[in-house]
């Protein structure tokens, strides 16, 4: 059974785990966002600068890596990602509809 304590649930009664404990500071989030970007940047110097990987063998590992990191963060923080997705589709759309036509717009000008 879950318990819910100062907005986190917990499937333990007992000793809080890690995850509940680091979901509760208030500097959790910015580490995450140093890690993402602390992550891209060294996969990106690796892949693209050091061995000069060609652009289609370049995404390959950077993918798994980004891939990785973002079912590491979903299981850490108790991301419930098909419940966001369900929820939020319309925001998705339509920013993917701007992002789009602005790619698009970049391109051809």
């Amino acid at each position: 059974m879950a318990v819910r304590q100062a907005g986190v649930v917990s499937a333990h009664q007992g000793r809080p785990r890690i995850v509940d404990t680091l979901a509760r500071l208030w500097w959790t989030p910015l580490l995450w966002v140093l890690a993402a970007g602390a992550l891209g940047f060294t996969t990106t110097a690796v892949f693209s600068a050091w061995l000069h990987l060609p652009r289609d063998w370049f995404l390959v590992p950077y993918l798994m890596v980004a891939g990785t990191f973002l079912y590491t963060y979903a299981r850490c923080s108790d991301l419930q990602l098909a419940e966001r997705l369900h929820r939020h589709w319309t925001w998705g759309v339509i920013g993917a509809v701007v992002v789009g036509a602005f790619m698009v717009w970049s391109v051809l000008r």
